[in-house]
């Protein structure tokens, strides 16, 4: 069972709704908070009040299913006639600590196998080609990967530039992504 499951969301829409949409969203987050297992439900808005960020924090998978089928449907179905782009990504797994000190220090190698993405695994279960690209991906010599949000994509992760421009030589439509180089000093 998974444990200790974060979810972190990104509403669009438009400005004139604004009112609506944080009514709608207080509702939920104040249902939300009576759920057990909910260890916290919070939004904000930016200065524009157009979009609105939520964080959700569960104790556990069943305590997430709990709260997804105890939502207030008409709500819910409002919030999604306002809303011209959602996201939502989940983070959950390992305690992060590794990946993030392998992340600063720059140590793709590290890295690479500790990327994870809880959503993988249902998303693969349901479209077998994640999977597929997946391995793929790895059987190349990818360093690490890992599917992107909620399933439209794939990363895999490269050691540098030329890596990257080999890996993503072997799919179609693909691009290397390069940021800059990692300043450690």
């Amino acid at each position: 069972m998974m444990e200790d499951i974060r979810l972190n969301g990104r509403l669009l829409f438009d400005a004139k709704d604004y009112e609506e949409v944080a009514a709608i969203c207080e509702k939920n987050a104040a249902d939300a908070r009576q759920h057990p297992g909910v260890l916290e439900y919070s939004f904000w808005a930016n200065g524009a009040r157009d979009t609105i960020y939520i964080h959700e924090h569960y104790e556990s998978a069943d305590a997430l299913v709990n709260h997804l089928q105890n939502m207030d449907e008409a709500a819910v179905g409002r919030l999604l006639e306002l809303v011209q782009l959602g996201t939502m990504e989940c983070c959950t797994g390992p305690d992060p600590d590794h990946l993030l000190s392998a992340a600063t220090a720059g140590d793709a190698e590290a890295l690479g196998p500790l990327l994870f993405n809880d959503l993988e695994t249902p998303v693969a279960a349901r479209h077998p080609e994640v999977g597929e690209a997946k391995r793929r991906l790895l059987q190349a010599g990818a360093l690490g990967a890992v599917m992107s949000g909620s399933g439209s994509s794939l990363i895999g992760l490269a050691r540098d530039e030329a890596h990257a421009r080999t890996l993503s030589a072997g799919f179609e439509g693909a691009e290397p992504l390069v940021g800059p180089p990692l300043d450690t000093t």
